[in-house]
């Protein structure tokens, strides 16, 4: 269930001049590129022996489209939904999959709260308070005995990750040393900062402010210092942050997604994807692979019935999966995230 938004396209190509190409809403392009990986996944699945049927439908504009859908006699004999894309509308069709037990994947939503109270639910994305979890998790299993410090504003939107990633360490026996920089200041910073140990700060903010100025001050710091820095994947778009500083604070990010192109399995997807489409392939499209590779692999080796089989997981293209319940009655999060670092003035995976 995809937002092609076809009847916009519709009137797009009526009103197009004879020697124009077809055009494209731009709202559609999320929804087709994540159809062309689906449909490549399905072309690998069907080389392999799947012979399932599969329904396509827009799930439009509006909620009333997604209603008029579910009236459709076929909906209750579904094995399987992956969609729709966002939340309004996916909340919507969980329901209707709940009342007929139907597995059903959110492959874009990241909040927890489409899977509290519905065991049939699959999260394909992480929260963020997951990713810092799994963060602390990582440190505390590669950077034993390190001096870890945590960095933030104090704001609303940073605290379910610093309390995520706090809590998290503390249940591995680590005290964390939380600086609440709008008060303290790098001076702050400085002072927790060990000359004997390496220095692990983790600044759970996507203020970009506050993040350019942070680096910008720790970057003379480092100089007498040992130190690693973590952040958000959100750093990915900040443009005005020196990328020699992110080098030598030796710089790691926790992602729910990334694509190493020196990978031959991506050097083989992406040949594929050219000869049919033409142009390369984007993010959307590694996601819609990969999440047709994963559930539907998984629907055709042990049926519908394959969320008590365990052992949800598997290495894709983009995406990593480990999905597991958040609680007892929950449904599937998926708690795999990827952590680069800028080595070579480029990202490289360490997990």
């Amino acid at each position: 269930m995809l937002p092609f938004f076809l009847d916009e396209n519709d009137v797009l190509e009526e009103n197009k001049k004879p020697f124009e190409k077809s055009p494209i809403s731009p709202q559609s392009l999320i929804g087709l590129q994540f159809y062309e990986g689906m449909l490549i996944a399905l072309d690998s699945l069907t080389q392999l022996g799947y012979r399932g049927k599969v329904h396509v439908y827009d799930t439009g504009k509006d909620v009333s489209q997604l209603n008029a859908l579910l009236k459709k006699p076929e909906f209750k004999t579904m094995d399987l939904i992956i969609g729709p894309l966002y939340l309004s509308g996916f909340n919507v069709i969980a329901n209707f999959a709940k009342e007929h037990k139907i597995p059903i994947i959110a492959p874009f939503v990241q909040q927890n709260s489409i899977i509290n109270d519905n065991e049939l639910v699959l999260k394909s994305l992480p929260s963020t308070t997951t990713q810092f979890e799994q963060l602390a998790k990582y440190i505390s299993s590669y950077y034993s005995g390190q001096n870890v410090v945590m960095v933030h504003k104090g704001s609303m939107a940073e605290k379910p990750m610093a309390s995520a990633f706090a809590n998290k360490m503390k249940e591995s026996g680590y005290n964390v040393k939380e600086i609440i920089y709008s008060s303290a200041g790098i001076s702050g910073v400085n002072a927790a900062l060990s000359h004997t140990k390496n220095n692990i700060i983790v600044v759970p903010s996507n203020d970009q402010v506050f993040i350019t100025d942070l680096i910008t001050k720790l970057n003379f710091s480092a100089s007498d210092k040992n130190i690693t820095l973590f952040g958000t994947d959100n750093w990915l778009n900040f443009e005005n942050i020196e990328l020699s500083y992110m080098h030598k604070l030796n710089t790691h990010l926790p992602l729910i997604n990334f694509i190493n192109y020196q990978d031959e399995s991506v050097k083989h997807f992406v040949a594929k994807y050219r000869e049919k489409y033409a142009t390369d392939p984007t993010n959307f499209v590694f996601q819609g692979y990969d999440v047709g590779m994963f559930y539907l692999g998984l629907l055709d080796k042990h049926g519908k019935e394959f969320l008590k089989r365990g052992n949800l997981k598997q290495t894709g293209l983009q995406l990593n999966f480990n999905q597991s319940k958040i609680a007892e009655g929950s449904g599937y999060e998926n708690k795999s995230i990827i952590i680069v670092k800028y080595e070579d003035f480029q990202l490289k995976k360490v997990n």
